[in-house]
């Protein structure tokens, strides 16, 4: 840009075009060099899943743990790049705090060091402690 200010400095009628070309030209590498990063915090904005997780894989990695019986409202996001969060409510026959274990270990085996567990061990609907996750958001 500052090339052009002085070639059109020296001859504005035969070089003025060049101004508006550059400006062009500077707009598109700005745009090409910093598409990941407009992705990105797009990405963050919206709260959507990293794309290096797959969450019908981490699903199947938290049914694989003994115990566990269900796994329901799961989600991954990212309230910044590069650190993503888990939320996940996750049904029992009873072994509470060894589901937890496991499924924080797995959480850290995939680099998700920010995550909040609920672990509900009662499954019998009659039952007056009976957490009902049921709702229409997800």
């Amino acid at each position: 840009m500052i090339i052009a200010s002085i070639i059109i400095q020296f001859s504005p009628e035969k070089f003025k075009i060049i101004d508006p070309l550059l400006t062009i030209l500077f707009s598109i590498i700005v745009l090409f060099t910093t598409k990941k990063i407009v992705v990105d915090c797009f990405n963050v904005i919206m709260q959507a899943t990293p794309q290096v997780y797959s969450l019908d894989n981490i699903k199947k990695e938290f049914l694989n743990v003994p115990h566990v019986l269900n796994v329901h409202n799961l989600h991954i996001w990212s309230l910044t790049t590069g650190k993503p969060i888990l939320t996940a409510h996750v049904n029992t026959d009873g072994e509470a705090s060894l589901v937890l274990k496991k499924i924080s270990e797995i959480c850290r085996k995939n680099d998700i060091y920010h995550t909040t567990i609920q672990v509900d061990s009662i499954i019998d609907e009659d039952h007056p402690e009976y957490i009902s996750c049921k709702h229409n958001i997800c």
